[in-house]
């Protein structure tokens, strides 16, 4: 597979490893809803990768959107960090659009939401009912109080990037999966 790097400069991956000495507590995630089958595997390792290296510099909360797609991935692969750290160790939080966010999921996109929920440690909602601005409320919300944010964005337009564009005007630290795809290409 090939990556173009199509996105602007600021949501490019920095040539140059940044120095991260404050210790973090709080990660967000942001990520298309749907991921290419082709990158899905390199993608997950990336997440695993991150959550572990995220954890080391002291991260416990992990955020995500309930959305399909990118933030189930993350939000399973946080669960399943849950086992290995022990319930005290990691913690998973839903910051959900609406409580009916997940109306119009399919059977199976619906079984791993309701899977999720019922494991993650704490659940908040942007809006009492779902609309395009509850949607924008969310990813403002997952962005408040994170110190970092971990992407998967390959897009100019759309909820992730303006989650990314959110993240960065607001000091956040940002990690962008799609940057490291090149990593994997055939």
């Amino acid at each position: 597979m090939k990556l173009k790097k199509e996105l602007p400069e600021e949501l490019l991956f920095l040539e140059e490893e940044p120095s991260f000495d404050d210790k973090i507590t709080t990660v967000c995630f942001t990520g298309h809803r749907n991921v290419p089958e082709n990158e899905v595997e390199a993608i997950s390792a990336l997440l695993e990768a991150q959550i572990y290296e995220l954890y080391d510099r002291g991260a416990r909360i992990f955020k995500t959107g309930g959305a399909v797609g990118f933030d189930t991935m993350a939000a399973k692969a946080v669960l399943s960090m849950k086992d290995r750290f022990g319930e005290d160790g990691i913690h998973l939080y839903l910051c959900l659009a609406a409580p009916n966010q997940a109306m119009r999921f399919s059977k199976s996109q619906k079984a791993d939401f309701d899977y999720i929920f019922s494991m993650s440690d704490g659940v908040t909602y942007a809006s009492e009912s779902l609309t395009k601005d509850s949607y924008f409320a969310r990813n403002r919300a997952l962005v408040q109080g994170s110190d970092v944010c971990l992407a998967y964005c390959k897009k100019q337009y759309g909820g992730s990037y303006y989650t990314c564009r959110q993240a960065l005007s607001s000091g956040v630290e940002l990690v962008n999966l799609a940057d490291f795809l090149c990593m994997f290409e055939d």
